[in-house]
């Protein structure tokens, strides 16, 4: 018999259209009325724990993951805080972007992440929730080679390394120089040491599989090469990145470029060696799949995925059709989207629409832990007056992570 794996949907796939307004309510209908998820995997913004609790209950949709991306230096405490928000809600992982740069602007070091993780996995063990650190751009891991490192790191000090996966971050750099060439990646490639490709053999998603680090698993389609996302830019005009491409073949004008199936075929090689390991490794630790079909500047926009059929007319799924995965983002949410340069930094012109505040941020954010630490000592897990502290934490425009 298969083993159970539950796959879910992010709140950031849960739309069908460009900047559309839907709200939180809308995204668990939609995700449920889709008829195909066992989960909703989101993070609640500050205030809307709550309400989260209410979707859930709502739509009979438990929350099983969420995720955030942090800054060294400065969101420590925030990471504790959602781990403890996520298993407050159910969630059994929490994904964890870590940026290639601290909040003084260094670049973070294989040590430094080690350090993070091991903190991020005792705080989560008393709460029943694992800290997953995400293979992803514009973060440490968007080395590749750093992966193995860091979680070999961990495991000499007797502690498993927990990772998520989403193999659209490797897939897309295949034949790619440009994108080899960030964090001096191109040098291992070129040196034998390091391979992209799941076609051929010791492919870096491959090792992570088989060395039982993959908890859990972000599925967005993606091809090698791009193509790079002509219809969103950043303010000097160099296009997004390209780190997805359409699951389906693109009706006329939802694509930009020639679409050819046979480019989907290294990232369902890397899906299918997956599954098939959490199929027949009795040891597997694989607990879930997400889908995460989006939109922002480095993925792409408007384009088919999971999805054969045209959006409904009111902006979420028909009542009694089953559905493919919902398939579209709001411009806007995740680190993905910001327009900061390709190398992780700020470019100076960013355009993240977040304004915000490091100085204010820091003070805030040692508030909540300060409350923390009073609830704590006090036996409770959480207090009113940190229930309003983090609804007043930042407003629900996120800052830029690289800035």
């Amino acid at each position: 018999m298969p083993k159970d794996l539950p796959i879910g949907c992010t709140g950031s796939g849960a739309t069908h259209t460009g900047t559309d307004p839907f709200d939180v309510p809308l995204r668990f209908r939609m995700v449920k009325e889709a008829g195909v998820f066992d989960y909703f995997d989101r993070t609640p913004l500050p205030g809307e724990l709550d309400l989260y609790k209410k979707c859930c209950a709502d739509n009979a949709l438990p929350i099983r993951g969420g995720g955030f991306f942090y800054a060294l230096g400065r969101d420590e405490p925030l990471l504790e805080w959602h781990l403890r928000i996520g298993a407050e809600l159910g969630a059994i992982v929490h994904n964890v972007q870590i940026g290639t740069f601290d909040a003084t602007g260094k670049p973070v070091s294989d040590q430094q992440v080690a350090d993070t993780y091991l903190r991020a996995y005792d705080i989560g063990q008393k709460l029943g929730i694992d800290a997953c650190f995400e293979v992803h751009v514009n973060m440490w891991s968007e080395h590749y080679g750093r992966i193995q490192r860091v979680a070999e790191m961990v495991e000499a000090r007797g502690i498993p390394y927990y990772m998520t996966l989403d193999c659209s971050h490797i897939i897309f750099k295949i034949d790619n120089p440009e994108e080899q060439a960030v964090q001096g990646m191109r040098a291992e490639i070129d040196a034998g040491t390091l391979q992209l490709d799941p076609r051929k053999p010791n492919h870096v998603c491959g090792i992570w599989i088989e060395r039982n680090w993959i908890r859990h698993c972000h599925a967005r389609a993606a091809a090698p090469g791009g193509p790079k996302n002509a219809w969103m830019s950043h303010p000097n005009g160099r296009p997004g990145r390209g780190i997805q491409y359409p699951f389906f073949k693109p009706e006329p004008g939802q694509w930009h470029a020639e679409w050819d199936e046979a480019k989907l075929e290294p990232w369902k090689m890397v899906m299918r060696q997956l599954m098939h390991h959490h199929a027949t490794d009795p040891n597997s630790t694989l607990r879930q799949i997400s889908t995460e079909f989006i939109q922002t500047m480095a993925a792409g926009r408007s384009i088919p995925s999971l999805n054969r059929t045209s959006p409904a007319p009111s902006g979420f799924a028909r009542p009694g059709r089953r559905r493919s995965p919902p398939h579209r983002i709001a411009a806007g949410h995740g680190p993905a989207e910001r327009t900061c340069g390709s190398d992780g930094r700020c470019s100076g012109s960013c355009r993240c629409r977040y304004p915000f505040n490091h100085a204010t941020h820091a003070r805030k954010i040692t508030t909540v832990r300060q409350a923390i630490i009073r609830s704590a000592r006090s036996g409770l897990r959480r207090k009113p007056d940190i229930s309003a502290v983090w609804n007043g934490f930042i407003t629900a425009e996120r800052p830029c992570s690289v800035q």
